[in-house]
Order: C-alpha cells, then structure tokens, then sequence
C-alpha cells in the first residue's frame, strides 16, 4: 500500500510567472467564459509542467482563477462592484474536481458575488 502522506514536492514559479498567469486568465474572464482547457494551458505554462505529472493541481488551477476574479472585481474600473462581480463569477468555471478530504471537510469557495457584497458591507478597500 502506497503512503498516501507523501507528496510530490512542486516548485514553486518566480513572482512575475504567477502575476502573468493570473493577467491571463483575468484577461480571459474579463472577455468571455474560462474554458478548461485554457486554465490548464496556462497552469502548465506557469508550472512548466501538467496535472497528471503533479506540477500543479487543480485545487491550484481553481486558486489561480478565484485570485484572478478577485483581483478583476478589485482592479476593476465601474462603479458598481456587484455587478461586475457577478459578471466574472458566470465566467469561471465550475468546481467540478475535489479532494476527498475537501469533501469531507465541507471545504467550499465563497461565491464571488457574495465576496464582493461582504467587502462592500465591510467598507473594506484596497
């Protein structure tokens, strides 16, 4: 029986390779829907590398997507911050790939609509 504790050691890209793929998918979303295939393009370019070899996963893919969301909403030029939220969210793609363990710990994003009113509610800035 394999030892399912050990994991594969991922490096870990420079600063400005995760800042250029997150300007990529932002760019994505911020102009039609994130299509699968286009994420992992970019995870593997940015990890140098692809998912089944363990360069990266897609807990990873979806973290780089939901940063770049976020980082679109609070970039973002308009004024009514919802709206443009809720715009991106019908944008990313669906979280269809979860661990067991987030299964078993209920371990479920903040939809990004919900995000943005909280931080509006909050009076928080950038």
């Amino acid at each position: 029986m394999a030892n399912q504790s050990s994991k594969r050691t991922r490096s870990i890209p420079p600063k400005s390779h995760l800042q250029h793929a997150l300007s990529q998918i932002g760019g994505e979303i911020d102009e039609r829907p994130l299509r699968s295939s286009s994420l992992a393009r970019i995870m593997r370019e940015t990890y140098h590398g692809n998912d089944a070899a363990g360069a990266w996963d897609w807990r990873m893919a979806y973290d780089m997507m939901q940063a770049a969301a976020v980082m679109q909403v609070v970039t973002g030029t308009g004024h009514d911050t919802f709206a443009i939220a809720r715009l991106l969210a019908s944008r990313l793609l669906t979280e269809t790939r979860r661990s067991e363990q987030q299964i078993r710990l209920q371990q479920f994003s903040t939809p990004l609509p919900y995000a943005a009113l909280a931080t509006r509610a909050a009076a928080i800035r950038p």
